[in-house]
């Protein structure tokens, strides 16, 4: 017989794990726009140069050899920029909605700079879907709800790679450290 508030706990996690798992199939669909907009800047010269050629193709003038990419990046970043809102109530000002794409890789940053934001968006999404993996485990009795808190307590700091490392890319989460219990994490996906 549990109490009010082992009710409420339940309750609540119970909801969280719900949010999580639902979180996880957005953020498989982030990491894939992610990848994509990685392929098509890679093809772009960023700077003054790509600043200048994304101008020009909002106003129908195709420079340069990859005015596709160029379009199909600043697509993608159209697509990302919602996103970024992250769940706040209301509508989106025009203010607001600019400091959202200003968080984006843009045509006009340097590839180092793209590269860096990039991967600190790859980082995001992948911690997102981690937790939905344990999200999803806890919800099919795979994993109880306790072991579930330790396991999401136990993740590493998303940004760890990027404060150790200057940016580089975020380590396979199969390198991951090991999980309460002496469990691999890659053990508790399967």
């Amino acid at each position: 017989a549990e109490g009010a508030f082992e009710q409420t706990v339940a309750k609540n996690q119970g909801e969280m794990f719900g949010d999580l798992a639902k979180d996880g199939v957005q953020a498989r669909t982030d990491l894939g726009q992610i990848q994509q907009l990685r392929r098509q800047l890679a093809k772009l010269p960023g700077g003054f140069v790509g600043g200048m050629q994304s101008l020009a193709n909002s106003y129908g003038i195709k420079l340069g050899p990859n005015a596709g990419a160029l379009e199909a990046a600043d697509s993608i970043l159209n697509r990302l920029t919602p996103a970024q809102r992250q769940g706040l109530p209301g509508a989106a000002s025009d203010r607001d909605v600019a400091m959202f794409r200003a968080a984006l890789p843009k045509l006009n940053n340097t590839p180092g700079g793209n590269e860096v934001i990039l991967n600190t968006m790859e980082a995001l999404a992948m911690q997102r879907r981690l937790q939905a993996e344990i999200a999803n485990k806890v919800i099919t009795g795979r994993m109880s709800r306790s072991e579930g808190m330790d396991a999401l307590m136990a993740l590493p700091d998303p940004f760890e790679a990027f404060k150790s490392a200057g940016g580089e890319k975020l380590v396979d989460p199969s390198a991951m450290p090991t999980a309460p219990g002496g469990k691999s994490y890659e053990s508790l996906w399967r």
